[in-house]
């Protein structure tokens, strides 16, 4: 159940760090969004990843390997 799964919190600037992703300060949010995009491909080539769900494929990455729920 969805109850047994523990909320948590992180700032998006904690898990992009955490996975070794830093956005430049010139860099602007289209940019960013198709780096973070990029980013999943690569640790997800076989999953069809959008820039509009690469932040959150990269957020789930970030709890399988923080917070051993998966």
């Amino acid at each position: 159940a969805a109850s047994s799964v523990p909320l948590t919190l992180v700032q998006p600037t904690k898990w992009q760090a955490d996975l070794g992703l830093k956005k430049e300060k010139n860099t602007d949010r289209p940019a960013w969004k198709r780096q973070l995009c990029f980013e999943a491909k690569a640790m997800y080539p076989n999953v069809n990843i959008t820039l509009q769900d690469a932040d959150a494929i990269l957020l789930l990455h970030w709890a399988r390997l923080n917070l051993n729920i998966f």
